[in-house]
């Protein structure tokens, strides 16, 4: 099972204006930095836990894919990152329920939301808007924005990003209309304010949020 701490130390290059800027750390510099390892649930992860949806069979969205996500990460390898909950979720979740001594229902209710989002690694935070459409160059302070989101997206089995991709095209642009049918956007590709929302959703709920070491 691949830590959290592993996934979010990504050595990677991140590519703005032309200039290579290489980091040790997950790319980018969206939300507060904070401490890995840091200890919770906080009365702000609580909030955050609180005001998100109950979920069970038949669900859909950016939220069921954060938590296939999440779960994915933490040993249930054979979740695909599908944004349905259906009986391979409804089985992952009894089984981190009963892994954390939570009530085994296989619905994520407050109790488990909470036992999720555990510490900072969880809280959204607001990213910019890209607001780009196919074939825009990545060399970009926009392109830059789009990079430091999708690039989270990589414990996704169907999610594989190129790090030297410098155009949004190819398989970067597929596999943002599949992100985008998998958490209910209109799948055309254009990498706008919706989609925006919806990643930052998904990547706080899986935990690949920045932190600072």
């Amino acid at each position: 099972m691949l830590s959290k701490l592993t996934h979010l130390l990504v050595a990677a290059a991140t590519v703005t204006g032309g200039a290579a800027i290489t980091t040790g750390a997950v790319v980018g510099a969206a939300g507060p930095a904070m401490a890995c390892g840091a200890s919770g649930p906080t009365k702000a992860d609580i909030r955050y836990a609180d005001s998100l949806p109950i979920l069970r069979s038949g669900s859909h969205g950016a939220t069921v894919l954060g938590v296939q996500y999440y779960l994915r990460d933490n040993g249930a390898s054979y979740l695909t990152g599908t944004g349905t909950y259906a009986a391979n979720t409804t089985k992952a979740v009894k089984h981190f329920q009963h892994q954390n001594h939570l009530t085994v229902t296989g619905v994520v209710g407050h109790a488990t939301w909470r036992k999720i989002i555990v510490n900072d690694f969880h809280l959204p935070w607001k990213a910019p808007n890209p607001q780009l459409s196919s074939g825009a160059s990545l060399r970009t302070k926009r392109g830059a924005e789009l990079t430091n989101l999708t690039r989270r997206l990589h414990g996704l089995p169907w999610f594989q990003y190129n790090h030297g991709q410098t155009h949004y095209n190819g398989k970067l642009l597929a596999d943002v209309k599949v992100f985008q049918k998998r958490v209910g956007v209109r799948n055309s590709g254009v990498f706008g304010a919706q989609t925006t929302k919806k990643m930052v959703t998904v990547i706080a709920i899986a935990g690949h949020e920045q932190c600072q070491i």
